[in-house]
This record gives structure tokens, sequence and C-alpha cells, in this order.
């Protein structure tokens, strides 16, 4: 597998996500691929982190675990992964070490799916448990927002999606502002106000990523070519960026210029918008 800008990683790999904190500090994180020499299933998979330090790509040793699905940090010496099964990393400089979940399950699916913060002391995860249905029970989903405060992770809140359910009150994706409030983005936008998620968007989309520079400059995009902004005072709505069958998955700003990219429906084609 080669990567882009140099550098090269054995075997069958998959990357699920980037993160950097300049042009020459930059890590992905997602699996290994390999045979499972006693199957089923026919494959497994392992955690892998590459970085990006201005001359190529190289993997990052870690203690083996599952599949990583998202990756963020406050710092370049402070930086999360997580992913499958509860799958855990935490870096502060020197080396990568596992962490303990705050929630662990016998059975189901369990996995991280995004991290944000602004302080090393006070970082947010949200996981997701797929509780599978034994006979008489009824398929359940638990989203869960932890907290990681002094040396420990918590559950801070948590919503149980049962069949026929659709509805709840925060998204998988976050981010925080400079300012300090956290938002989150799913079945519109909220933002996180004295422990009370309060409603600053209604799209009647399904939202899939917040972000922006300040409290003065954040897009929300989202499903069926859904793109908003906030200037500080009110949300204008990006009509221009309505295509057909696209939807917006995620994007980067630095307050000069952003990207939005996304997929058309069935995910065939990718599309990037490009604004100053």
């Amino acid at each position: 597998f080669h990567v882009a800008d140099g550098g090269t990683v054995s075997g069958a790999v998959s990357l699920s996500a980037i993160y950097g904190f300049g042009p020459n500090d930059i890590y992905a994180v997602g699996e290994r691929i390999y045979d499972n020499p006693a199957p089923p299933p026919n494959f497994l998979d392992s955690s892998l982190i590459i970085h990006f330090h201005g001359a190529q790509w190289i993997e990052v040793p870690i203690p083996r675990a599952r599949n990583l699905l998202a990756i963020f940090g406050v710092s370049s010496n402070d930086i999360w992964a997580g992913g499958v099964e509860g799958t855990l990393y935490h870096y502060l400089g020197v080396s990568w070490s596992r962490h303990t979940p705050p929630r662990s399950y016998t059975r189901g699916s369990y996995q991280f799916l995004s991290f944000s913060g602004i302080r090393s002391d006070e970082i947010y995860a949200v996981s997701i448990w797929n509780n599978v249905a034994h006979i008489g029970e009824i398929d359940s989903t638990y989203y869960f927002l932890n907290k990681f405060q002094g040396n420990t992770w918590m559950v801070a809140d948590s919503f149980l999606i049962t069949a026929g359910q659709v509805f709840f009150p925060w998204g998988t994706q976050l981010w925080s502002s400079p300012e300090g409030n956290l938002y989150s983005a799913g079945p519109n936008v909220y933002r996180l106000t004295e422990n009370q998620w309060i409603e600053v968007l209604d799209t009647g989309k399904w939202m899939t990523r917040v972000l922006g520079t300040n409290e003065r400059n954040i897009f929300a995009v989202g499903h069926f070519s859904t793109v908003y902004h906030w200037n500080g005072s009110d949300w204008f709505q990006f009509s221009q960026l309505k295509l057909d069958d696209v939807h917006y998955s995620s994007g980067w700003t630095d307050g000069n210029e952003v990207f939005i990219i996304g997929f058309v429906n069935g995910g065939f084609k990718t599309v990037i918008a490009h604004g100053k």
C-alpha cells in the first residue's frame, strides 16, 4: 500500500479518519486486514495508525487491537484515537498506549465514532452500542456521550434508540469551538449549554458534520445537499450547493477558505465544493 507524498505501509489496509496539526504533522487511522487462520470469519482486522512527518508516511508502533474509526488531538502531544470493540488509544508525546473505555460489552457491537475538546482534561467522545437482541428482546442502539476529565473516562449522557425510533438530541459527530462550546451534528444541530442540549439549527435533514473556526464562523453540512453557515447572527443556506442525490459528509475551513466533501447517492462518485 503506497501512500500519497511517499511512504509504504505493508499489507491490505483501509483508512477511516485523518487529523493534523500542520503540513508536517498529520495522522491517519484505520485497519490492517489479514487472513484469519481459523475462519469464520475469513478476514480479521487490527488497529493501524500512520504518521506523516514532512517526508513520508510511517506506521506508528502500537499495541494491536481493532479497527480505528476516529482520531482527534488538542495538541500534537495529546491525541486520542478510537474504534471498534471500544478500542481506545492515547498519545502523550512519547508513545501510544491503550486506554480503558468507560463501557464494555460481551455481546453486540461497541465502537467510538468521534472525539472533540479544547483542553487536555476535558475531552468528549461519542460511542455507540448496537445490542444484538436475544429471543423475546427488541433490537436497540445506545449512544453515549463520554467525557474524559482528569484521568478517567465517564459517561456524561446517553440515549436509547429502539426499533421504530429515529430521534435523539445529539448525533455522532462533535465539534468544540475555541470559545469552549460543544456542538453536535445529527438530527439537526445542537449546542451543549449548562449540561443541556439546545437545538440551534433545525434543517429537517440528517446533519453529518459541524465545523468552523470560532462562534462567528460555523458550517453545518448534511444529507440532501444541505450546507448552512452561521456568521454569529443567523444561519444562511447555500442553495447553490444543492445537487441531485448528493449527501455532504464533512469539511474543513481555516476562516478564509472552506472545502465541503460529499458523495452521490450510492457512493460511486465523490463531490468536493470549494469556497473563499
